[in-house]
């Protein structure tokens, strides 16, 4: 009897704690978000190992957004809206080669991302994310594709690879042209690395730009506050922009073009998202 009391008492004081205290309610979320971040990668593989035994074999774009919904809910974004989903399929079906750019703040992008990513679309990615448990695992058996970025000349056999098999395999490609987190608690891109905008020139595809706006300004996350409440959230697809007659010495003015739009647009979501998340603001102003 002593025990359950005891255990009754922890559950009191845990709950009062998580819902008093925003630093216990931001370490608990992340705790949760890591181990469902696990959860999935780990259920993923064995149901993609699995599929290739029936003669219907996953390559993960049907698994990704029934994962991320649940993912979105436990995690407190229930509310979860895209502007522009019309440019994700552009002929319906997402079976054409393109470039998905969107920026990169934190590891909740990964949950934004691959709740819409279209099918028959694979990651370009840093190859040290190899290296990490079950998420390495995860992304080599899903195809996808990793970049050296110590090694320059690897790096740049690797878009051409690259460009290759989203050509004649008809896919899709998502990067983060920051090539890291960015951390920002205002809305901004770090520099642009080129990249992805050399795969996108010798595949003659277009790059479709997706802009999530910035968690500090919208309130729904905030590691410098200890701030992890989720909430509502809308991202933006801009309208794809064409490479085609392209060649490498217009890398420069597309990633100008393509970062200007993307800045100009982060800056303008990032308050549209703030007043879904507090309505109250706007009558302060």
């Amino acid at each position: 009897m002593s025990l359950l009391v005891i255990l009754c008492a922890f559950v009191a004081v845990f709950i009062t704690a998580y819902l008093t205290i925003p630093r216990v309610k931001y370490y608990v979320k992340c705790i949760i978000y890591i181990f469902n971040f696990l959860f999935i990668s780990l259920g993923s593989v064995i149901i993609i190992l699995i599929s290739k035994l029936t003669p219907y074999p996953q390559d993960g774009s049907v698994i990704r957004p029934v994962f991320s919904k649940y993912w979105q809910i436990i995690t407190g974004f229930s509310d979860f809206e895209i502007e522009g989903k019309e440019y994700l399929e552009v002929d319906g079906k997402g079976t054409r080669p393109c470039v998905f750019m969107y920026n990169h703040q934190s590891s909740l992008d990964m949950l934004m991302i691959c709740s819409f990513m279209p099918k028959k679309s694979i990651i370009l990615c840093k190859k040290s994310l190899k290296k990490y448990p079950l998420l390495g695992q995860y992304l080599q058996i899903t195809g996808s594709y990793f970049i050296d970025r110590k090694n320059s000349a690897s790096a740049i056999e690797t878009m051409k690879e690259a460009a290759i098999y989203i050509k004649e395999h008809s896919l899709s490609v998502s990067i983060a042209p920051e090539g890291t987190r960015s951390n920002f608690r205002t809305p901004d891109l770090l520099p642009f690395k080129k990249g992805g905008f050399h795969l996108a020139i010798q595949a003659q595809c277009p790059i479709v730009p997706i802009v999530i706006p910035n968690y500090p300004t919208v309130g729904v996350y905030d590691a410098s506050k200890f701030n992890f409440e989720g909430g509502k959230l809308k991202i933006k697809v801009l309208p794809p922009i064409s490479t085609k007659g392209l060649t490498s010495n217009d890398v420069n003015d597309l990633l100008e073009k393509v970062r200007g739009q993307m800045l100009e647009t982060i800056k303008e979501l990032s308050e549209e998202n703030k007043l879904l998340n507090n309505p109250a603001s706007k009558k302060t102003k």
